[in-house]
């Protein structure tokens, strides 16, 4: 595993860095913050390191690689020292500095005790978590974070691992900053949406709204849950029950309204429409365009604008997050129905 750098004991890291500045004049240690990526899928060592060079284009960081293999017959730990380079007029630039570790067997302690021993004690932690919570996320670990970065589309039980984190929330005295990668994916489709309600005539229809549609792709039904619940909060809609196609609500007056939810196809989220009786308002996404469709139709006519969809792999995702930065107050606020529809 060359591509992780130089291999160093664990003793002899901060040496190393040291050394690696010292070589070479041309260029400076930038960082800003801590930026951690964990993983108990060892094959994604590698891909980690490429994912984090690539954020490091514009997010300078100290880096941390980890990778645990829970399972190997015998414990130790593998370290190594590299740097990610921007360059300007061929040369070396703003450097960041990145860690790799390789964890074998059992892990109590060790997490804190040598990985997290090689933060910048005077920056922020942001930590991204790839796959299942496990139990390495543990009190010991989480009071450590600033901002937690997780995808609730990987998790089998979307509820148990909510539940785990709001008891991690609650324990670190809501100063932990959750960030679920599930969440920013509708980014775009929220303000695509709500852009087209800006103008008086869809304005006075919103309130109005008889029934809702999503789309979103296999692999995404919490994205869409997501969706459906931040529909349902911004309109001020009631939960009633879950059906077959979907979910029931009521509106402030008492109607019925039904929010159909459609699992189909790969693409994360292809559809969020609504319609009243004077109209109806469609964001959708075609196979193969990276742009979003907004298209009104109402009793003066038909229109269609057309913008940004953005991009959907992991590393734009988390850079999103990383560039926006706030404590993701909108997503706390659809937290709870989104937790009472996992549970219909």
């Amino acid at each position: 595993m060359s591509i992780l750098g130089v291999e160093v004991p664990l003793g002899k890291i901060a040496k190393e860095l040291k050394k690696l500045w010292a070589d070479d004049t041309s260029r400076t240690n930038a960082s800003l913050m801590n930026f951690a990526v964990f993983t108990e899928d060892v094959d994604q060592l590698e891909q980690n390191y490429h994912r984090i060079s690539k954020l490091t284009e514009n997010h300078s960081c100290r880096a941390l690689s980890i990778a645990l293999d829970r399972n190997a017959s015998e414990e130790s730990i593998t370290s190594w020292v590299s740097a990610h380079c921007n360059m300007s007029n061929g040369k070396k630039t703003v450097c960041c500095e990145h860690l790799s570790f390789l964890l074998k067997g059992y892990v109590t302690g060790r997490m804190r005790n040598t990985v997290f021993s090689n933060l910048n004690s005077d920056l922020p932690l942001v930590f991204w978590w790839q796959g299942e919570l496990t139990d390495v996320f543990e009190p010991r670990l989480y009071t450590l974070i600033d901002r937690f970065i997780f995808d609730s589309n990987e998790w089998a039980s979307p509820k148990e691992g909510y539940a785990t984190l709001l008891n991690a929330l609650e324990d670190s005295q809501k100063r932990l900053v959750i960030q679920d990668l599930a969440w920013t994916v509708s980014y775009n489709v929220r303000l695509a949406f709500a852009a087209m309600f800006d103008e008086a005539i869809a304005q006075s229809e919103f309130s109005n709204i008889k029934e809702a549609s999503i789309q979103v792709g296999e692999g995404y039904l919490s994205s869409g849950l997501l969706l459906v619940a931040w529909l349902a909060n911004q309109a001020g809609w009631k939960f009633i029950c879950k059906v077959s196609t979907g979910y029931h609500f009521e509106n402030a007056a008492g109607e019925p309204i039904h929010i159909a939810l459609n699992v189909k196809g790969t693409h994360p989220i292809s559809e969020l429409g609504v319609a009243s009786e004077n109209g109806s308002f469609l964001v959708k996404q075609n196979p193969n365009e990276n742009y979003l469709h907004q298209v009104t139709q109402t009793d003066c006519g038909t229109s269609e604008l057309t913008t940004s969809a953005g991009t959907f792999d992991d590393v734009s995702l988390v850079a999103d997050q990383l560039s926006r930065g706030g404590k993701n107050a909108l997503l706390r606020k659809t937290l709870p129905l989104y937790l009472e529809l996992l549970d219909a």
